[in-house]
């Protein structure tokens, strides 16, 4: 019975089916206070199966004594990355951030959050463009999402940009 349970357990997690793993660990006696570090990996694993993946992404870095396979954090930063971009394409600009800001140094992350750092009507925002200007100059000749709409936005960026790529012909 033990052994039939630690073994559905181990079998549960290598096939990353999290949810019926926890069912079979909390069948072994004691199994929270002898495998703490399982327990935490467990955790994890549950609140990504049930879709909280930033949650779960967290949760997975901060597990101690248990080695997380590289592939799983791998498969999360993938997931928050497409469901950040999936928000972004929708403007919904907060849930992008909150995707965005759990993965700032994957891929692309840090370029998505200084477009929506720049866009908006807000005060912040029209700074933030302004001092940020190389950067979504190289981001607007990389052609990516819709930094030419952010620069049309505002006067002074259009301005900026205008004045930066005028050319007198006598070259």
């Amino acid at each position: 019975w033990l052994g039939y349970n630690y073994f559905s357990y181990v079998k549960a997690i290598d096939n990353k089916e999290f949810i019926q793993a926890e069912r079979h660990f909390n069948m072994i006696p004691f199994s929270e206070n002898l495998f703490s570090a399982q327990n935490e990996y467990l955790n994890a694993g549950v609140l990504w199966e049930e879709g909280k993946y930033i949650e779960a992404y967290q949760a997975f870095k901060k597990v101690k004594n248990t080695s997380v396979p590289s592939s799983v954090i791998t498969e999360l930063e993938t997931k928050i990355y497409s469901l950040g971009q999936s928000a972004y394409k929708a403007e919904n600009y907060t849930q992008a951030k909150k995707y965005f800001n759990a993965i700032p140094n994957y891929k692309e992350s840090s370029d998505y959050l200084l477009l929506i750092d720049c866009s908006g009507d807000t005060f912040s925002a029209w700074s933030n463009a302004k001092s940020n200007y190389a950067k979504l100059m190289k981001l607007l000749n990389n052609n990516f999402e819709n930094v030419d709409e952010i620069i049309l936005q505002n006067d002074s960026l259009l301005e900026m940009f205008l004045d930066g790529r005028w050319e007198d012909g006598s070259s």
